[in-house]
């Protein structure tokens, strides 16, 4: 809790006002993570709309990409009117997760080539989901605003449910539910970004 009031002193890019309480810092930190962590996924989708081998895997990613945008336009629409200006950079250590807990840790470009594809989207998919729906378990828990708590819910509830189907079809198609997240190796990325790394999000 003391991270998250020490947050309140760092710049969003925008107004300061509200920042005093715990529960604002939340929310503020949640979006400024989850909206990166969303173009992640998005541009994750984009390669598999291109270069997935089953058609569950094309659906998967075009539900992602839909649902993901929409979303960026929610948080967004919520920052400007909770804080003013634009989110500033993710820092989930501030909602109590390192990188890799919220899923921010993986690198996209390897997708161009990986093979199988379907396998390799699954693998770096389940563990990316697997933070977001960390990060909004915190907001849910120590947030204040009850539309970042309403999607936080949508985000619970819409990718634990994926996970569930891509850990099914990875046992289904590849004969494991192993992945990644699971002890099979990281591909090499920059947590906070730089090239490759996700495509240039998280």
């Amino acid at each position: 809790m003391a991270a998250l009031l020490a947050a309140c002193g760092g710049s969003s890019g925008g107004g300061e006002r509200g920042l005093a309480a715990p529960g604002r810092a939340t929310d503020r930190e949640f979006i400024a993570a989850m909206i990166p962590h969303h173009q992640g996924a998005i541009a994750m989708a984009r390669v598999a709309t291109r270069r997935a081998e089953h058609p569950e895997i094309r659906r998967l990613a075009q539900s992602i990409i839909s649902a993901q945008e929409r979303e960026i336009r929610e948080l967004r629409l919520v920052h400007r009117d909770l804080f003013g200006g634009e989110p500033g950079s993710a820092r989930p250590q501030l909602l109590g997760l390192s990188m890799s807990e919220a899923g921010m840790a993986h690198d996209t470009a390897m997708l161009e080539t990986a093979r199988p594809f379907d396998r390799a989207f699954i693998d770096m998919m389940i563990p990316h989901h697997e933070g977001a729906v960390r990060m909004a378990k915190v907001v849910l828990k120590r947030g204040s605003d009850p539309r970042l708590k309403r999607l936080a819910r949508d985000i619970v509830r819409t990718q634990t449910a994926e996970i569930r189907s891509m850990k099914r079809w990875r046992q289904q198609w590849y004969g494991s539910s192993a992945t990644m997240h699971e002890g099979a190796p990281q591909p090499k990325s920059s947590p906070m970004g730089g090239a490759g790394a996700h495509g240039g999000a998280h």
